[in-house]
This record gives structure tokens, C-alpha cells and sequence, in this order.
């Protein structure tokens, strides 16, 4: 009903005072590049449309109120619990949404990606959600949410943050730095894919970047890696634009290859944690490297791989097993020195 009114040129939308209720099936359009869904990943430049699950009580289901092309504002009841995925995303005339004062869950994943025109974001309580420059956090400001389409191109988050949730900051491309401060421990998937970001300076607390964090940031040119830094996920920082990759004071013992030839349709899961750097001439490995996948690196410039290691980390085919553990190939010519 609501989307078959927004046809009709809907601007303003107050269901504040109604409720959310279990219903029928609805097909939620998505329009962005590139996104996650249901565990698949899809590139595309075409919108697409998927069936999504029944709606249920006081839930704001995935792609609900997405690409309502001509709505400009929504009011949201307080009796909802939830916002899921994608909820409020491409949205090109949205510029105002109140959120209830009951809502305990807000997914991190695109829930306002592609409507930039949204200028401000209304919490009725403060109660499990705080909002502060832009960026939304749990109610204790330990854990980001989500930054909202407004948010400043030079993000300072809050000292007492402790971990970025997965999508966080997706597709923000007039992101360009965020300062993150002592204490931040982890940046969760996708964090900051497809944003602006062009340079990166950890604290020396972080010591997770998952998965697709930093995937097609194609303007970072530089990041200064921290000493208690343990994993980076797959395809972390594929896409990006780094000349020099300096891990040599971290405590990282895998870099993830490439586990799948098919490169029409990138998906981070399987792409080297560093491919398609073009620029990268230079690696500095630390000691307590065991292991880069094949795949890792992808780049013709490549001049020089430094290891502190005694013994240089083994070159892994993703997919070569014996007896379980993977098999040592050749180092493709590369010349480690310690």
C-alpha cells in the first residue's frame, strides 16, 4: 500500500501513531552498484528487484521504504523494534526520518546508502541509540552503527569507540578521512567499501580488519598498520591504491589469496586481502608471517618483498590440500630479503 501511494507522488509519510504488522511478501528494489544480500553478492548497473520475507510485527523489513523516489520525509512509529537492512536506502528526495523511542535494533548494512539528500536523522530516545557529527552509535558510543549520508568528509569518532559494525560507512564516497581513536579494537566487513577514504592511520589497539573493510576504496593511497594488528580479512583492501604495504610491526600470520578465478563479478570473499593494488613496489612482511595466499598481490610494479621472518612465509594455493594442510608452491619469482 505505502509504495503504491508513493507512485502517486507520496512526500510525506507519519505513521507514528500505527502499527507495523505481520503481512504479505513485497519486492524490495536495489539500484547501487554493488551489494550483499541474503549472502550473495551482486554487481550490477541495473536495478534490481528481490522478493523479500513476510513482514512481521513492529519490524521495518529489509528495503522496506527503499527507492521511494519522491518520498521526503517519515515519521516511524515508537512501537517498532526494528530496522533491518537497507531500509531507508536510495531514496533520492528523502531528507528527514524520526526513528520511535522503542527501536533497539538498527542494522549497520546500507540502511540509508544512496538517499543523500537526508539531512537529519530524529531519535525519540536515547535510550539504545545516540547520534553525534553525523554518525550513529550505541547507546554507550563503544560501537558505530552506521554513519548517516550527512556525515562530515573528515570523521572524528568518538574516544571511546571500540568497534565499526559491518557496512558502517559503505559508499560514502565524500568520506575521505576517518580519525579513529585509541581503543577502537575492530572494523567489521565492508565497513568502508566503496567510500573515499585516502589514507588510513591506525590506532595501535586495532587488531581486527575484516573482511571487504577497505574493499574498492580507489583512492587510498596509504595506510600505516598498527603493532597489535592480528587478522585482515579477505579482499580487505583489493581495489585500493597503495604503492607501499608495510606490515613489518603487526602481528599477522595469514594474508588471504585469491580462491576464485572469476573476476566479472568481484566478491570480496574470495579476492586476495591486498589484489588489484596496482601501484603496490614494495611489502614489508613481519615475523610472525606464516602463510600468503596466492593471490595476494596483484600488481606488475612489484619490485621488492621484505621479510623479518627466519624462515620466508610459504606462497598457498588456495585450493591445494595434503592431509589437510596446504601445500608449499613456488614463490613466482619473488626475492625475499631479511
Amino acid at each position: 500500500l505505502i509504495r503504491s501511494m508513493a507512485c502517486k507522488k507520496l512526500r510525506a509519510l507519519d505513521i507514528s501513531g500505527c502499527y507495523i504488522v505481520e503481512g504479505g511478501k513485497f519486492g524490495g528494489v536495489y539500484n547501487t552498484v554493488s551489494f550483499l544480500t541474503k549472502g550473495v553478492y551482486f554487481n550490477t548497473s541495473t536495478p534490481v528487484i528481490i522478493e523479500m520475507p513476510r513482514v512481521q510485527n513492529d519490524v521495518i523489513g529489509e528495503g522496506m521504504f527503499g527507492s521511494l523516489t519522491t518520498i521526503e520525509s517519515i515519521e516511524l512509529p515508537n512501537s517498532v523494534s526494528t530496522i533491518e537492512a537497507n531500509a531507508f536506502s536510495d531514496c533520492p528526495a528523502l531528507r528527514y526520518v524520526t526513528i520511535g523511542e522503542k527501536t533497539q535494533f538498527i542494522s549497520s548494512k546500507c540502511v540509508f546508502t544512496g538517499s543523500s539528500s537526508l539531512s537529519l536523522v530524529t531519535l525519540r530516545s536515547k535510550a539504545y541509540f545516540n547520534i553525534v557529527d553525523g554518525v550513529m552509535y550505541t547507546a554507550d558510543n563503544k560501537t558505530v552503527v552506521t554513519a548517516l549520508p550527512y556525515v562530515a568528509d573528515i570523521v572524528k569518532l568518538q574516544n571511546t569507540t571500540d568497534s565499526i559494525a559491518p557496512y558502517a560507512f559503505y559508499g560514502l564516497k565524500h568520506v575521505t578521512i576517518p580519525v579513529m581513536p585509541e581503543g577502537l579494537r575492530s572494523i567489521g566487513e565492508y565497513a568502508f567499501c566503496e567510500s573515499g577514504v585516502v589514507s588510513l592511520t591506525f590506532p595501535s589497539t586495532l587488531r581486527l580488519i575484516d573482511l571487504g573493510a577497505f574493499y574498492d576504496c580507489q583512492y587510498l593511497g596509504e595506510a600505516v598498520f598498527p603493532e597489535q594488528l592480528e587478522t585482515i580479512g579477505h579482499g580487505a583492501f583489493a581495489g585500493c591504491n597503495l604503492s607501499v604495504v608495510d606490515l613489518s610491526k603487526t602481528q599477522v600470520k595469514t594474508l588471504y589469496g585469491n580462491g576464485s578465478n572469476n573476476f566479472a563479478m568481484p566478491n570480496p570473499h574470495y579476492l586476495g586481502t591486498f589484489q588489484d593494488n596496482n601501484n603496490v613496489t614494495t611489502i614489508w612482511l613481519p615475523a610472525t608471517m606464516e602463510q600468503v595466499g596466492r593471490g595476494t598481490f596483484t600488481t606488475e610494479k612489484l619490485t621488492d618483498i621484505y621479510t623479518y621472518a627466519t624462515v620466508p612465509p610459504a606462497i598457498v594455493h588456495p585450493h591445494v590440500y595434503k592431509e589437510g594442510e596446504p601445500v608449499v608452491i613456488a614463490y613466482d619469482g619473488f626475492v625475499y630479503k631479511s
